[in-house]
């Protein structure tokens, strides 16, 4: 068993340009042949789009240069920024020409800062080799983490070696084989980006790590997606994420029950029905959801088509089981399939209540008399609420109660309902109309019938008094002179007033004047 080396020189530095480039010494060739006499490794760029990472510098040597000084990429392209993060995958290839199976891995010292990947998985110790057959190319990228350095900090300068193990012949059978899927990774900034694979086979399934692609900054991210293809191809993708809606009218609907945290559009150059399924990863600072009162478990995505939005289903993933695999402690990690890609909001569910079928017991009243109103409350939302439901005359509160319900739960609501003044009232429940109700004053009383009565008798008396009082007939028949000429009259006991004494006196007189006339009438005989 032979070692196969080659060391090279790898700067990976963050210059003033926001650059990042790596060199090795390793010659470029255009098909397999030794670099060094006795070496079967050659390096060379990648075919596909990463591969303008690299090129030749004057020596014939590879550089990898993600920098704006990239004669590749220049003037569009203006390199990392400091305290970014990255994964370009499909950089440099490595190709072992010899005639037998070969362990194949990099190691360097350069810390964190940078790690050599392979189909997305490091192959930088012999534990972690990539095994290729005579005259098979594996594909290189890089993971990069510039985070706390400076425009001009240094991260990292060594030198890295390529080692080629010949295999054991027993160890092939079970070798870390190079994939056929190719895999790349671009980000346009914090909350873009631009991914592809090729060479996706039928039913595979392919993993892009996102590297926590901002939705609402770092409060919610889209962490990772992978796409199972139906049919063999391949498949490039455009994401982009806002914490708000992209167009107006493309806006989650409040009263569907959810209220949107942030958005995710999606293009992509697919045949649709060739996509089995996509999953989504995401992630969301819990410091962020405690803020705003958000259960985690309340948490939803919603997909738009041509008839609306539409809820898929999410499962948040427990705490627990998040430790396990390494992921972000003071996150909430959650996922969520679907078989269409389009334009997605991560919502929070919200409780939403609606009242129906509202009536009146009664439909007329008298004042201060009781009736009731019934409705049904439900509550159509996605998550546990409390409302208080109100019950108003002509807009009016009049009564009110809370309910408490859970998502898709409804209950039926009694309210009294006793207005203290007569009218007729429209009566409503929240925003739904019971009815309307007339309300009646109460009719005069006894109390009411014999005090018009006093009032009319004293009328006829005064009446009375009052044309006796006003007579021209002089003196009364008592000889007493018209109560008009003297003092005002003195009431006697017994209830009797003058007029009413002067009136029966002249009433005598003139009785006894009639009966003392007819006993003088011409004509009657007395027997």
């Amino acid at each position: 068993m032979t070692t196969r080396r080659r060391t090279a020189t790898l700067a990976l530095l963050v210059l003033a340009a926001a650059s990042l480039a790596l060199t090795t010494g390793a010659t470029v060739i255009d098909g397999p042949a030794d670099t060094v006499a006795g070496d079967r490794v050659a390096i060379q760029p990648a075919d596909g789009p990463n591969g303008d990472y690299a090129y030749l510098d004057d020596d014939g040597e590879i550089v990898v240069d993600v920098s704006a000084t990239n004669p590749n990429l220049a003037p569009e392209f203006e390199g990392i920024n400091p305290d970014s993060t990255g994964t370009i995958e499909d950089v440099f290839t490595i190709t072992y020409t010899a005639d037998r199976y070969a362990h194949v891995w990099i190691d360097h010292d350069g810390g964190e800062a940078v790690t050599f990947l392979a189909a997305g998985e490091p192959i930088e110790s012999r534990a972690e080799n990539v095994t290729l057959a005579p005259n098979e190319s594996v594909a290189v990228g890089l993971a990069f983490d510039a985070h706390g350095a400076s425009a001009d900090a240094q991260l990292g300068a060594d030198e890295f070696t390529v080692h080629a193990t010949v295999a054991d012949p027993e160890t092939v059978e079970s070798r870390r084989s190079v994939p056929s899927t190719t895999k790349t990774v671009r980000s346009a900034g914090p909350n873009e980006r631009a991914f592809e694979a090729r060479g996706i086979g039928a039913d595979e399934t392919v993993a892009f790590d996102l590297d926590r692609m901002a939705l609402d900054g770092t409060n919610v991210t889209l962490d990772g997606m992978a796409v199972t293809r139906s049919s063999a191809g391949e498949a490039a993708f455009e994401a982009t994420g806002s914490p708000t809606a992209f167009d107006e009218a493309g806006a989650l609907d409040a009263p569907s029950g959810a209220a949107a945290n942030a958005y995710l559009s999606l293009s992509y150059d697919l045949d649709p029905d060739a996509v089995e399924s996509a999953t989504f990863r995401f992630s969301a600072d819990r410091n962020y959801l405690e803020a705003r009162g958000i259960d985690p478990e309340d948490l939803t995505l919603y997909r738009r088509s041509a008839d609306g939005w539409t809820e898929k289903r999410l499962t948040v993933v427990d705490p627990e089981t998040a430790d396990e695999r390494g992921l972000d402690g003071d996150r909430v990690h959650f996922t969520a399939t679907t078989e269409n890609l389009s334009v997605f909001a991560v919502a929070t569910h919200r409780p939403r209540f609606e009242v129906a079928d509202a009536s009146l017991a009664d439909d007329a009243v008298t004042v201060e008399e009781e009736t009731t109103v019934t409705a049904t409350v439900r509550n159509a939302g996605g998550a546990d609420g409390e409302r208080t439901v109100t019950v108003a005359l002509d807009g009016e509160t009049h009564a009110e109660t809370t309910v408490e319900l859970g998502p898709g739960n409804e209950t039926t609501v009694s309210l009294p309902v006793d207005p203290a003044d007569g009218g007729v009232y429209q009566v409503t429940v929240g925003e739904t109309t019971a009815g309307t109700l007339a309300v009646e004053a109460p009719e005069d009383g006894d109390e009411g019938t014999a005090a018009a009565s006093d009032g009319g008798a004293a009328a006829a008396n005064d009446d009375g008094g009052d044309s006796s009082a006003g007579s021209d007939d002089g003196p009364g028949a008592d000889g007493r002179a018209d109560s008009r000429a003297g003092p005002a009259p003195v009431e006697e006991p017994g209830g009797f007033g003058i007029p009413g004494v002067v009136g029966l006196v002249v009433g005598l007189a003139v009785t006894l004047s009639a009966l003392a006339l007819a006993r003088r009438v011409p004509g009657v005989d007395e027997e």
